[in-house]
């Protein structure tokens, strides 16, 4: 948990200096272009709760796409360690889809999909339990500008997981309905 924190600040401390080292904008470079390529790089803090667990975390997340004067759409990798209240560690690597859509100045709404593994240690020996299943978000956030900016969003997050309770897709499958929020800190590039 100790190196996840670490890894967490680390990143919030590079995307700051990319943030107080970029340019001002020129006098009238203040409207975005009508379609450009943009990436995405963020650190998140979320919550998941399945069954009577409940799991505090962070991470990262990439995504590249194109952005448009009012609508715009990503492909998004994330990578997310946790720990459960009674100390068991989890980890969840999604990768999927997103489409953003600019409702007032920077603020914009977005839904997005795609597919997670979500993975729990065992309290008996440490070896994990995982689950794979389909990724349903919906997003609301504020971006500070319209080209390269830092950006802020909220996820609600919901994951239906297959997984076993014999170990990943033998034994006995159940299925498990994973949510919660994820706080985004990011910047588009």
């Amino acid at each position: 948990m100790r190196a996840s924190v670490t890894l967490i600040l680390a990143l919030l401390a590079t995307l700051w200096a990319s943030v107080a080292r970029a340019d001002p904008p020129a006098p009238g470079d203040d409207e975005a272009p009508r379609s450009s390529t943009s990436y995405r790089l963020a650190v998140l803090a979320d919550q998941r709760n399945l069954l009577d667990l409940s799991v505090l975390g962070g991470g990262i997340a990439f995504s590249v796409g194109s952005a448009h004067d009012k609508i715009g759409g990503q492909f998004e990798m994330r990578a997310m360690l946790g720990r459960t209240a009674g100390g068991l560690s989890t980890f969840e690597v999604g990768v999927g889809g997103s489409g953003d859509f600019v409702i007032a100045a920077g603020a914009f709404i977005g839904v997005g999909g795609g597919l997670a593994l979500f993975g729990v240690e065992r309290a008996t020996d440490g070896s994990e339990i995982l689950s794979v299943g389909p990724d349903l978000y919906g997003r609301v956030g504020y971006r500070f500008g319209k080209r390269m900016a830092p950006f802020v969003a909220l996820d609600l997050d919901g994951q239906l997981h297959v997984g076993s309770t014999g170990g990943f897709l033998s034994g006995n499958p159940v299925g498990t309905f994973v949510w919660g929020p994820t706080l985004v800190v990011g910047y588009q590039f």
